[in-house]
Parts: C-alpha cells; structure tokens; sequence
C-alpha cells in the first residue's frame, strides 16, 4: 500500500516540474518574442528616420528619430537628432540666402551663407562659392561707386563705399589705394579752393574799388551837369583843373565845337611873357557836364585829363 502511494507522489511531483518547466518555457518565448518585435519596431523607425533625412524632410526624420527613443535611450540617436536640427537651419540659412542674392543683397546674402553648416554635405561648398562670389560683387560695385562720385569730386561719398568695400576685406589693396589717391585729391582740390576764394577776393576787391570809382566820377559828373552853360563857367573850370596861381597864365574861352556829336567850349590858356603870349594848351569843355580835355594838335585827339 505504501508503496503504490509512493510511486503516486513522484509521478504527481515529475508532472509539477514538467509543467513548470513548459510555463516557463512559455514565458520566454513570450519575452523574447516581445524583445524582437520592440527590436523590429525601433529598427523601423530608426530607418524610417534615415529615409526622411535622404530626402531632407527634417521635421519627419526629427520626429521619428524621437520616437525611436521611447524603445532605446541612445546617444548616437540623440546625436542624430542634433545633426537633422543642424541641418534643417542650414538649409534655411542657404535658400534664405540665395533669395536674397538673387534679389541682388550681396551684404545680406553672404552673412546667411557664412551660416550653412560644414555638416550640411549638399550645400556647405555651395555656400562656400557663393561667399566669394558675392564678396567679388559687392567689392566691385562699391569701387564703382566711389570712383563715379571721386569724379565728381564728391570724396566724402567715395570714403563711405570704399569703407563698406574694407570692411568685408579689410587688406583690399585696389580701396586701399583710391583712399589714399582721393585723400590727396581731395587735398588739392580744398587748396584749389582755398586759392580761388583768395583770388575771388582780391578780384572782388578790385571791382569794388572801381566800382566806387565809376560811381566818384559820375557824382561828379552829375554835379557838372547843367552848370556849363557860359564861356565863364568853362574858363574856371578849366583853371580849376590846371590848379595855376600865376596871374599872367590866362584862360580865354575862344568860341565852341561840335567834334562827334559832342559840344564843346574851346578853351585856349597861355602865359603873358613880356610882349608876346607863349601857349600853354587847348582844352575842350564838355557842355553837358563840364569833363575837361587836352586837345593833342599833333593827332587831333583830346585826352581827358
């Protein structure tokens, strides 16, 4: 009797183990089925954010990438999200850029071209090229400018676009040297100036002086004017003018004349010496305002005096 419960036991026993045992094994299975499909789903977003990269949807491969981390906290991933977000920025700096170069903002363009990535393997030595290019056209314009406005000797304007040139290349030897060459233009001009001015003023001065004087001689004029109406008048203002003291110099009005339209008081002044006169000179009279002159026998000119 014993014994037939015995053997009852052990088999009873052998069949807990065994079931145990396939529990187990079920539970791993299960385990590691599990493991390989998270495995299988990281590995397809992980992809799937490789694809997006390839055809540079950033946000979509940013995103993914995220999701990955849910089943597996890894550095490079993590790396690889930085990486997308520098190149989404790049690649919005470079067609930023290029809308701005083609809108013909060189200044403009070529700061946002400085900040394509070295990482950003399609566009990094586009970016490089179009630095250059642009810092060539923005240099050559702006020497154009301010040779154009130097040749108008506007040199204030032309240190303004030689500046802008120095300041993207500051060792541009062509700005370098029209700086210097306008400095001294400039220089010469100002003294130029500076000479005409004194000049101005000397000839201003001059015309001035004459001014005055054409002004003196026709107050003058207009004092004589109506007052030579006699042979008398004409005598003393003949005198006047000789400015004579000597009683035996005389001034006789010996009639008038008509020379070119003008009238005249013909006035003849000699000295009495003993007993003959010795002529001293003709004078003419201008009737309309008593302007007095010599009257050259020789050439028949009479000089005003």
């Amino acid at each position: 009797m014993y014994g037939g419960e015995s053997a009852t036991m052990n088999k009873s026993k052998k069949n807990i183990i065994i079931g145990a045992t396939i529990i187990f094994l079920i539970i791993l299975g299960g385990f590691g089925s599990y493991k390989y499909i998270k495995y299988k789903d990281y590995k397809a977003l992980l992809n799937k954010a490789e694809a997006y990269m390839d055809i540079e949807n950033y946000d979509k491969a940013i995103e993914n990438y995220e999701k990955t981390l849910d089943y597996k906290n890894n550095k490079d991933v993590l790396d690889k999200i930085n990486l997308a977000k520098e190149i989404k920025e790049s690649k919005a700096n470079y067609e930023k850029a290029m809308e701005l170069y083609n809108k013909k903002d060189y200044l403009g363009a070529l700061e946002l071209f400085k900040k394509v990535s070295k990482r950003d393997n399609k566009r990094f030595n586009l970016a490089q090229d179009k630095i250059k290019e642009c810092i060539k056209i923005y240099v050559n314009e702006n020497l154009d400018k301010a040779k154009a406005l130097a040749k108008d000797k506007k040199y204030k304007e032309a240190y303004a676009y030689l500046d802008k040139v120095l300041s993207i290349d500051k060792e541009n030897i062509v700005a370098k040297n029209l700086k210097d060459q306008y400095i001294k233009e400039e220089k010469e001009l100002q003294e130029e100036i500076k000479k005409a001015g004194e000049e101005g003023e000397k000839v201003e001065e001059e015309q001035k002086k004459q001014t005055e004087e054409e002004k003196k001689i026709k107050e003058e004029n207009k004092n004589l004017q109506g007052q030579v109406t006699t042979k008398k008048k004409a005598e003393e203002i003949v005198k006047n003018k000789i400015g004579t003291s000597n009683n035996n110099m005389k001034t006789i009005c010996e009639g008038e004349e008509v020379r070119q339209g003008v009238s005249y008081y013909l006035v003849h002044v000699y000295e009495v010496v003993e007993n003959h006169t010795a002529t001293i000179g003709w004078y003419y009279v201008r009737k309309d305002n008593g302007q007095v002159f010599l009257w050259d026998l020789a050439s028949d000119i009479l000089k005003p005096i």
